[in-house]
């Protein structure tokens, strides 16, 4: 359980491609560097560091929260008192926009380079796969959706940005990023080398091997939309 601490501490998961690098960057920032990045290897992805709960006091009150690739399970155990917060973004263009990064990075963990590369495997194979089509459902699973203190919305970034601020506090973007904020935007897909684009067919296609993430985006949006009421 968490501990006490005079500030709000936050929990973050990163789910691929749904503007997470940017929600990093921009919390990183605001926070002046004290937000501990935890990119998980796959095999703990789900399971509480130990020596993140052997240090969970220290940093509790030195950061202001942690940020990276992992499933909520990772950190709920040890900080349950935290805010929970992720990004969410409509599956089937989550799925292209992941589909186009393995076909163009060849780095030590791409998994599925070499068969999209080679035209083995199609985007909706690569919609099938555990892990790509329910992605979103996968990395949130274990807190239920309502607990969350905070599911912005990749397509409405900006306004996912105020509401943050109302929820983790003391962001102040517009010292660091402008009025109106001019967010960074990292992993862009029109920086690739080569960018698919898909018929309406194949995206419903994609669709149906997403009906996990469909509803988990369905219900997102929804809870968004009542908050943004809340706080206009």
């Amino acid at each position: 359980m968490l501990p006490p601490q005079d500030h709000a501490f936050f929990v973050s998961v990163h789910i691929p491609k749904t503007a997470g690098t940017t929600v990093a960057t921009v919390l990183d920032r605001v926070y002046q560097r004290k937000v501990l990045f935890d990119y998980a290897p796959s095999e703990s992805y789900n399971t509480p560091d130990p020596l993140i709960r052997q240090n969970a006091n220290f940093i509790a009150s030195f950061f202001r929260g942690i940020h990276g690739h992992f499933g909520v399970t990772r950190h709920l155990p040890v900080f349950g008192g935290a805010k929970y917060i992720s990004c969410v973004r409509h599956p089937v263009d989550r799925i292209i926009s992941q589909y186009n990064h393995e076909y163009n990075d060849n780095g030590p963990g791409s998994y599925w380079h070499r068969p999209i590369r080679s035209g083995e495997m199609s985007v909706v194979d690569f919609a099938g796969l555990a892990g790509i089509g329910n992605a979103m459902t996968l990395h949130l699973a274990g807190l239920d959706l309502v607990d969350y203190d905070l599911l912005m919305i990749t397509e409405n970034i900006h306004a996912s940005f105020t509401l943050l601020n109302y929820v983790v506090g003391a962001m102040n973007i517009e010292r660091y990023f402008g009025i109106p904020p001019n967010l960074p935007r990292s992993n862009e897909g029109t920086a690739r080398e080569h960018q698919f684009e898909f018929p309406e067919a194949v995206k419903v296609e994609i669709y149906k091997r997403a009906q996990q993430d469909v509803e988990l985006y369905r219900r997102a949006v929804e809870m968004f939309s009542a908050k943004a009421r809340i706080y206009a």
